[in-house]
């Protein structure tokens, strides 16, 4: 009898040694936003005070299934200090937390290449990545920027699209010698000979571009469709400049995603606009969907 009492009672120590130890991954996490809401300066004593010291701080969430704080699991989360507090994510990985900050542009961008990074890693589908930046867009532009309304005024406003000085005659000229340098068509007199194999199109949807009218200020792709493997450009007009640019690599990518996000800040655009140009970004530089495969993976 007495060794079936020793036996049960290692038992439960076992149990409660493992579950102290599982607890305190999540402690760790609530600690690192509670440290990181400390750091920024529109954090007071009066806050602290009520929300960490005296309360139960940070609320901690999974995107896409309920938070296990006995068990957690690696993977990208929300949190906050409540109703019309900003929001932000974190990356836990291997019992390290890292704080996806959005309070500003800058870190938006700083944000968005660190979960890119993170879902090459994980080697993630491109739909659950398309998720991930499209969140973190969504609540920089709506929570964090008027926490209190959640709207972004952009999307509000409406504003009428900003023309460029340039001619879509005359830049589809000077887009073409980029392609010939760039050896997608022979010369530009074949541009000139075969003028409908080349194709350039607003990234956002089809818009009828008219060769006699200025084009607006946005970005758009551009490519030799007569080509087997036509690879696609993309053209990014703002400010009186245009810029040309592919998404071959990983830097690339997300120089034009930063780019894009100036352009939409610029330009007074919707967020929504902003989201579905990055969307058709990453759509176009990650090959591997989520419908290729059975998707087997359980996301926090």
């Amino acid at each position: 009898m007495k060794r079936l009492i020793f036996i049960y009672l290692l038992l439960m120590s076992m149990s409660i040694s493992c579950q102290e130890h599982v607890g305190n991954e999540f402690k760790s996490i609530k600690e690192a936003a509670h440290d990181f809401f400390l750091e920024k300066e529109d954090f007071n004593k009066y806050l602290y005070d009520r929300y960490i010291k005296n309360g139960e701080g940070a609320s901690i969430y999974g995107i896409h299934n309920k938070i296990d704080t006995l068990k957690i699991q690696d993977g990208i989360y929300w949190f906050t200090l409540g109703s019309h507090f900003k929001k932000h994510f974190l990356i836990y990985d291997n019992k390290d937390v890292e704080i996806l900050d959005i309070s500003s542009k800058k870190e938006l961008k700083n944000s968005i290449k660190k979960t890119l990074e993170y879902s090459v890693k994980k080697d993630f589908c491109v739909q659950i990545i398309n998720d991930y930046i499209s969140r973190l867009i969504h609540t920089h532009y709506t929570v964090n920027k008027n926490p209190r309304t959640l709207l972004d005024v952009n999307c509000k406003l409406r504003s009428s699209p900003i023309v460029s000085p340039f001619n879509l005659k005359q830049l589809k000229i000077d887009l073409a010698e980029h392609l010939v340098n760039m050896n997608e068509i022979e010369s530009i007199n074949y541009f000139i000979k075969y003028p409908e194999f080349f194709i350039i199109n607003n990234i956002e949807m089809y818009y009828g571009l008219s060769d006699d009218e200025n084009i607006n200020n946005g970005i758009y792709y551009f490519l030799n469709i007569e080509k087997e493997n036509p690879k696609y450009f993309y053209v990014l007009i703002n400010k009186g400049n245009y810029e040309i640019f592919d998404i071959d690599s990983f830097d690339n990518l997300n120089i034009v995603i930063n780019k894009v996000l100036d352009l939409g800040d610029e330009n007074k655009l919707c967020h929504e606009r902003i989201k579905l140009i990055v969307q058709n970004l990453i759509d176009r530089y990650f090959s591997n969907s989520c419908f290729d495969d059975n998707l087997n993976v359980k996301l926090p």
